[in-house]
């Protein structure tokens, strides 16, 4: 009797485990936006400096910089509004050899232009309002969701202290 009732509580659990739709290991993030709007930006461009495929990067990296900056308080500019900043961000994946093992280099470079930016790409006469630089060296890969949400949260953080110190 002991038996059948261990084995049924066991297939049971067996079923309730396998019954959910996302792998054994992930994460989840949620966070209610800001009520008080620091700033509307308008990001002007991802690029993504990979080998092999990267415009699926470039539309995951955008949105996350989205979120993130939502994150923070800062509000996209609709195509008719006036924006107070303008966001460009670039993302770079270098391999390199350390001895017997291959090692890659991530870097994130965030930049806030004012938005009153007329030119169509920054000049070298026009500084940046805040910029921001995250490198990771390692094992790690841009194509990993994780560390690609890390990387950007960290460069956009670090991008609005310096926009906020500087005002």
């Amino acid at each position: 009797m002991k038996k059948k009732i261990i084995l049924i509580l066991a297939m049971t659990a067996l079923l309730v485990s396998c019954g959910t739709s996302l792998p054994p290991r992930y994460s989840i993030r949620s966070w209610r936006g800001s009520n008080h709007v620091k700033g509307r930006v308008k990001l002007r461009e991802i690029t993504v400096d990979r080998t092999g495929g990267t415009a699926s990067l470039e539309e995951e990296a955008r949105g996350l910089v989205f979120m993130y900056l939502l994150k923070e308080g800062y509000s996209p500019a609709g195509e008719d509004d006036d924006e107070d900043y303008l966001v460009d961000m670039i993302l770079r994946e270098r391999e390199y050899i350390a001895g017997w093992k291959t090692r890659r280099s991530l870097a994130a470079d965030l930049c806030f232009w004012p938005g009153s930016l007329s030119v169509p790409s920054p000049s070298a006469a026009v500084m940046p309002v805040s910029a921001s630089r995250v490198v990771c060296i390692g094992e790690a890969s841009l194509s990993s969701s994780k560390v690609l949400g890390k990387i950007i949260r960290l460069a956009v953080r670090r991008g609005i202290k310096a926009l906020e110190k500087n005002r």
